[in-house]
């Protein structure tokens, strides 16, 4: 387990990364507690270069938190993540969702509620054309003039290694938590 502290588009961020069962629950809780007023949570999944669409890595963000979850080294899946992951009355808002959600689906994990951020923003700004856009264009089109386009760094040789430099948590983390904010932006344009 590692905890960081780390700075994304000007926003300091706390992420957990676990490779062990035991220690999700905890993390659950606070994202629960987080949830009270927009049910959003930014998603994302790294997968293994090596083994085309198995998940190695979860990775979930709501608010200021980020929750790295390593699937390749936990074992077993708790039922804490199993109950948040299947939640109904969250909007887990990402990019592929379709691919991220069956590679999910393989660690006896349900995401019902995924959302393509591209359709959420057509949807929403009323904008059919806007589905095809970028992270980065969807956030200006919701009004987020800092959304950018992306993290650089080099990403690690596997998403299964046990320890990650800043770099690579901040690349591991950037597109959960940019789908995050864009979706958070523009579910609070419907409230």
């Amino acid at each position: 387990m590692g905890k960081y502290e780390v700075e994304i588009q000007g926003f300091k961020l706390k992420v957990t990364h676990v490779d062990h069962a035991a220690l999700i629950d905890n993390n659950i809780s606070v994202f629960k507690t987080l949830l009270q007023k927009r049910r959003v949570a930014g998603i994302d999944v790294k997968f293994n270069h090596r083994c085309t669409k198995k998940a190695e890595m979860l990775i979930l963000c709501v608010g200021n938190r980020c929750l790295v979850i390593q699937l390749c080294h936990l074992g077993s899946i708790p039922e804490s993540l199993k109950k948040f992951m299947s939640d109904e009355t969250i909007c887990f808002v990402g990019t592929e969702m379709s691919s991220k959600v069956a590679s999910i689906g393989k660690h006896n994990l349900r995401c019902k509620t995924g959302v393509e951020l591209g359709h959420l923003a057509a949807r929403i700004l009323k904008k059919p054309h806007v589905s095809e856009f970028g992270i980065a264009k969807l956030g200006r089109e919701a009004g987020l003039n800092s959304v950018s386009a992306g993290f650089r760094g080099s990403p690690p040789s596997s998403w299964s290694s046990r320890a990650f430099s800043n770099e690579q948590i901040m690349l591991a983390i950037n597109e959960a938590y940019t789908c995050y904010v864009v979706g958070n932006k523009l579910l609070g344009m419907v409230d």
